[in-house]
């Protein structure tokens, strides 16, 4: 076997371990921002006053939602202490309509600020994905490793041992 052909199979080696390595940074940036970003949504509903909302309009987003996983917006009516506040809420089920209510969390220091409501589904299938690419990322690191510490390559499907 060429010299040639042994430095082009570690080049390739070394390409696809850098690119398992860029996939598992990749995947646990994604993961651990759904992670934080969850757990933000869920520590700022523990100092809010949860309340009903009437839904007044209720229409469906594009693809490109201003919030990730909520495909819905509703204007939304709430009262606090005798004094109607109305709101806008995004949100993911579809089977909703004008009339029906939903649950809101506001603060208690500004009753017209409301808490993002989140869409926990959601976000642990976005939290599956990055797990998946960490994984895919770990498997593409170590494809590369065994191939160049096993010192073989693979010439048209048939390993053959280098010198």
């Amino acid at each position: 076997m060429s010299e040639r052909v042994l430095q082009t199979n570690k080049m390739e080696m070394l390409i696809v371990r850098v690119l398992g390595i860029l996939v598992i940074i990749g995947g646990l940036i994604f993961t651990i921002h759904i992670a934080v970003e969850n757990g933000r949504m869920d520590s700022e509903k523990d100092n809010y006053v949860q309340c009903n909302a009437v839904i007044k309009s209720f229409i469906m987003l594009p693809d490109q939602a201003e919030n990730v996983g909520m495909h819905y917006r509703a204007n939304v009516t709430y009262n606090v202490n005798g004094k109607e506040y109305d709101a806008r809420v995004y949100l993911a089920d579809g089977s909703l309509k004008k009339g029906d209510t939903v649950n809101v969390y506001y603060n208690p220091d500004n009753p017209s600020e409301l808490a993002e409501l989140s869409n926990t589904q959601n976000r642990l299938e976005y939290m599956v994905d990055g797990i998946i690419a960490v994984l895919v990322g770990i498997i593409l690191v170590l494809i590369s490793l065994i191939s160049v510490n096993q010192n073989f390559i693979m010439f048209a499907g048939i390993p053959i041992k280098s010198r």
